[in-house]
């Protein structure tokens, strides 16, 4: 008796601890999957091989670029091609930058702008330390395209230390684009006209300021509007507008339609506008796009551009009759940068437009981007409705009356041979 007592308090704390155990692992399953996410480890950066047919190619590409500055068609199919090489293609432009050879430095940095690749940020970074102003310029501006915040501090060195205004300028941009709050002060600095003396520095800090949305730049914006250079307080208004001031967007219209203003006054009013792409601004960016001056219609068309919606696409579609070349430009580059408008949202009108501008076209540039938006929007378009049979349709003469056909195909004559 005492034997099975033994044995069954045995079987029963083998049975507890088997539970505990499992009860205890269930514990710490939960806890494993309640816990958050390690740190994923870090992916292994692509091996990229430059063969010397790459390098060949490459030689190719930027030949023309060591001989003379190169048109916007030429740079357009070269930036086609880099992006059709792929990562191989930016880590040769890369290594283009690490050479001596100045001749090509300017395009090569314009060209990784527009390929977006972070990897190129540090040796981007090194070209503000060049001589030439352009290669400074387009360095800084390229880095505010990529949109990598590891480029702030040294655009903030440009911006404080560089000794031309371009160079300055295209900084503040590009810490606006980078929406760098550690730019606010250093920008702030840049729109005091007692520590800036070029207006496009201060210009380019109001509209930095104001992409940033920093409050602590709404003092100072509002003192830039008693700027005495006209760009700077149209630029504060978009800086002020940008921290939620809707009064300043009213300014901003009443001055892109001021007749009686100077041409710059209106252009630049026109562009702020395009920048906060405000769809109640329509009207007055489709009045600014008859303005007397190209260089305000071809910047209503950029605005415009930018805005959604049939009735800025209206305004664009007028703009491809206009008399100037340089503005019927600015508006195909609008539209082609829209791209397809949705199904039953003007497409067909648009197709229409570009089909008679390619016809009449006489840029052959001008021509080629109409075409190129022209067939990527043909295949959207529904098919050309059928002609619809007429509601009584006459009876048809019995077989036995019935013409013979001719060989070929249907009779078209009647029996005397004659054509009806």
């Amino acid at each position: 008796m005492k034997r099975r007592a033994s044995a069954f308090l045995v079987y029963s704390l083998t049975l507890i601890l088997l539970a505990v155990g499992c009860v205890r692992k269930e514990k710490e399953k939960e806890g494993e999957e309640g816990q958050p996410p390690g740190p994923s480890p870090p992916k292994k950066e692509e091996k990229v091989v430059i063969t010397p047919e790459l390098r060949q190619k490459v030689e190719s590409l930027l030949a023309p670029a060591r001989q003379r500055e190169l048109t916007d068609p030429e740079k357009e199919n070269l930036l086609a091609a880099f992006l059709n090489l792929g990562k191989p293609g930016v880590a040769c432009l890369i290594n283009e930058l690490k050479k001596p050879d100045l001749d090509t430095r300017k395009v090569v940095i314009e060209t990784l702008g527009k390929l977006r690749d972070a990897s190129a940020v540090d040796v981007l970074i090194e070209q503000l330390k060049q001589s030439r102003e352009d290669v400074r310029q387009a360095a800084v501006k390229t880095l505010g395209g990529i949109g990598d915040l590891k480029a702030a501090p040294a655009l903030i060195a440009s911006l404080q230390g560089d000794k031309r205004k371009r160079v300055r300028a295209e900084a503040a941009t590009s810490l606006g684009l980078l929406r760098a709050k550690e730019a606010v002060v250093p920008l702030i600095q840049a729109l005091d006209p007692t520590k800036e003396r070029k207006r496009w520095v201060r210009r380019s800090a109001a509209e930095a300021l104001g992409l940033i949305g920093d409050l602590q730049a709404k003092d100072p914006l509002m003192n830039a509007l008693n700027d005495k250079e006209t760009v700077v307080r149209v630029a504060a208004m978009f800086g002020l507008y940008k921290l939620g001031s809707t009064r300043t967007l009213e300014l901003l219209e009443k001055r892109a339609t001021d007749q009686d203003a100077e041409e710059e006054v209106r252009q630049w009013a026109v562009r702020e506008l395009g920048f906060i792409a405000a769809t109640q601004s329509v009207d007055v960016l489709a009045q600014a796009s008859t303005d007397v001056s190209a260089v305000v219609r071809s910047t209503a068309a950029e605005a415009l551009g930018k805005i959604p919606g049939s009735e800025s696409l209206d305004a664009l579609i007028a703009g491809l009759q206009d008399r100037d070349g340089t503005v019927r430009d600015a508006v195909v580059k609008s539209l082609a940068w829209r791209g397809v408008p949705p199904l039953g949202e003007g497409g067909q009108k648009l197709f229409d437009a570009l089909a008679e501008l390619i016809k009449n076209e006489p840029s052959e540039s001008v021509q080629k981007k109409a075409k190129a938006l022209y067939d990527l929007i043909k295949p959207t378009l529904p098919p050309p409705a059928a002609t619809a049979p007429p509601e009584n349709p006459a009876p048809s003469p019995p077989e036995s009356q019935a013409l013979p056909a001719e060989p070929g195909g249907a009779s078209a004559r009647t029996p005397g041979g004659k054509d009806e």
